[in-house]
Formats: C-alpha cells, structure tokens, sequence
C-alpha cells in the first residue's frame, strides 16, 4: 500500500486535525536528550532541558531527572528507558533495566515487550559495580537492524560497517591470543588480554595447567580488570581447558585471564585464550579486523 498525505491542510483552511496530525507525527522518535555524568563513571540522570517523544506523547523534562532501577540490575550490560504514567500520560520517569527492548515498527522506536510496550529505551551503559555507571551511551534514532549504532560519551561511535554487529554467546572462533603466560603470585595477577570493539555476549575458554601434580592452580575472566568469571581451577600438570558460556561485553572493553597459583615454588600456566560466538566467524571477524587495523 503506497504511502499518503498526511498535511492535508493549507493557508486559510480550518482544518486543525490535519494540522495537530501533521505535527504529531513530524515528533515520532524525535530525542533530544542529554545524560549528565555521560563521559564518566558516575550516577547519571536525565539533564534539564531534554525532551523526548514516548509512545507517541512528547515529553519535557524541566529539571534534572534521576534514574531509578539501579540496584535491582545484573552486573553486565544495562539500559536507561523512559517510562510514561499517568491517565494521559502526563509525566515520564527514567529506570535502568537488564531486559533488553525490542524494534517497534509502529512508534519507529526500541521499546519493551508486553506489559513495558509503551517504555522507551534510550541508550545503555556497564554495571561494574554498584556504585560504577561505566561506558554510557544513548541509541542512535534511525536504527532498527540491531542495537549496534550507539553514540558514546568519550565521542566514539559504535557502528554497523565500522564497528560489528552485536554478538552473542557461541562457538565460532572469534579472537585468540595463544601465547603461553605464566605466575607464581599467590594472589590474582594478570596474565592475557584482548580487545573487544563489540557489544553483546562471547564464550571464552583457555587453558591451564600447574607446574607439579596436585598442586592448585587458579584462573578466572576479568574484564576491564574486574573479575566477571567463574573461578577456575586444577591441580593437573597437562593443559585443561576451561569455559566461561556467557560474557557480557561492551565495544572497547578489555577481557582478560588472571592467574594465581598456592605458593611455593608451584607455577600456574595459561595459554590459548580464546573468544567465541554465535554468528557467522567470516563477516564478523573481517569487521573486527578492520577496527583493529589488522590486516
């Protein structure tokens, strides 16, 4: 069906439906929206003066809007949403959320599901911690094929031909860094890292092993220095893998192994890092090259 004329009114007429319409619509999905705090670690709200278009009602915010939610959130990823009340509705409030939205083709927007349909979804962030709000962003408007064109507070952006589409946990190798490493600490040191330009969720693995039998050996993912792992152990003296199914990352992140050993003169040893996912290896890794500049 071909599309139709929505201004159906001119000089003179009094036609002000077509008019309300007409303005009405020229606002969907319009967003022009500031975060405080965007380019650092902190609490952030919603900045005096934003404005935003919810579901098809058109919102100001006249002073700085705190973000509710905070607590109740997974470390891992994180979304910031706009969530309309009131009988009209007439007045919005801003909640962090772990549930991730979906495309709606009717408000041109990333919305909830079910009873969160009419919850806006305006950008996201990292739960570190409970009290750091780490690598915020805010969702550019037009997109719908994935949630992978987000504009950043550092200035970066985040998308599709640059950056890769977002990934999910699997089993096609996507990065590896196989050199052998090696501590005797007693206490978690770091032993390999990787660079990620993506967001979404990866499977790791490596392998370890300890330098005299039935000696205890140790290692764990951390991300951005921040342990995110299962702790992993053996006492064998060949190499055993160990698998981590499901890694929340975010474009730029540095996931990591740590390792430690008991002591003495035993010596934990990790080699093989590696990085899967879901998606075709191909496509996915060609993009990844590309933002690394690696040819």
């Amino acid at each position: 069906m071909a599309g139709a004329e929505v201004n159906l009114y001119g000089v003179g007429d009094v036609d002000l439906t077509a008019l309300m319409n007409t303005v009405d619509l020229q606002r969907v999905n319009r967003l022009a929206l500031s975060l405080t705090n965007y380019d650092n670690t902190a609490l952030p709200a919603i900045a005096a003066g934003s404005l935003a278009e919810v579901a098809g009602t058109w919102f100001k915010f006249t002073a700085e809007e705190a973000i509710t939610g905070w607590a109740g959130v997974a470390v891992g990823l994180a979304y910031i949403k706009l969530v309309p009340a009131g009988t009209d509705p007439d007045e919005v409030t801003a909640e962090f959320t772990d549930t991730a939205p979906a495309w709606s083709d009717a408000k041109q927007g990333w919305y909830g599901t079910g009873g969160a349909s009419n919850h806006r979804y305006i950008g996201g962030l990292r739960k570190v911690d409970a009290a750091t709000y780490s690598k915020k962003y805010l969702f550019h408007s037009i997109n719908k094929s994935n949630l992978n064109i987000k504009l950043y507070g550092d200035g970066s952006v985040s998308s599709y031909g640059y950056y890769f589409n977002d990934v999910t946990a699997g089993a096609n190798l996507l990065l590896f860094e196989d050199t052998q490493r090696s501590t005797q600490s007693t206490s978690y040191v770091k032993l390999k890292e990787i660079l990620c330009p993506a967001d979404g969720i990866v499977t790791t693995k490596f392998d370890m092993r300890a330098s005299s039998a039935g000696n205890d050996v140790w290692g764990k993912i951390y991300i951005n220095g921040i342990a995110v792992g299962a702790e992993q152990n053996t006492t064998s003296i060949t190499f055993v893998t160990k698998t981590d199914a499901s890694i929340a990352v975010l474009k730029n992140d540095l996931i990591q192994v740590y390792g430690k050993a008991e002591g003495g003169a035993i010596v934990c040893y990790i080699k093989n890092f590696r990085i899967y996912c879901n998606e075709t290896v191909g496509a996915v890794t060609l993009k990844l090259y590309e933002a690394l500049g690696i040819e």
